[in-house]
């Protein structure tokens, strides 16, 4: 259970079969948050769910409940990736997504002596 009380941070982008696998191979501790970018996909045809249901999906089916996720739908996915190679250091990697993609990032992040909590910033600097 030590890695459960350590920091950690774990940044994936690719399809959500991707993301399933590598959370499944590269995730060692329960996260406290997550942000997930997705890109509007064509799904194809009448009765197909909308991309946001689809991500949602994933995100019950893979992360713990009490993780605090916020998503954001977009044309343009960034996030900075871990290099393979132990001699380069970190890159950032510029994804655009357009019609037809199923590209998705998810920062993961687990911070144990954090109280997650989601809030909105709204007109006239009020907290809901």
């Amino acid at each position: 259970h030590e890695a459960q009380q350590r920091p950690s941070l774990l940044v994936l982008q690719g399809s959500l079969e991707d993301l399933r696998k590598g959370i499944r191979e590269r995730l060692s501790a329960r996260p406290t948050i997550a942000f997930v970018q997705y890109c509007e996909a064509d799904l194809g045809g009448p009765g197909s769910w909308p991309r946001a249901e689809e991500v949602l999906g994933f995100v019950r089916k893979n992360l713990p409940p009490e993780t605090e996720v916020l998503g954001a739908q977009t044309e343009s996915i960034q996030c900075l990736l871990a290099s393979d190679s132990v001699k380069q250091s970190a890159s950032t990697r510029l994804s655009l997504c357009g019609p037809g993609s199923d590209h998705v990032s998810v920062l993961l992040a687990t911070l144990p002596e954090a109280n997650a909590r989601a809030f909105h910033v709204k007109a006239h600097g009020r907290l809901g």
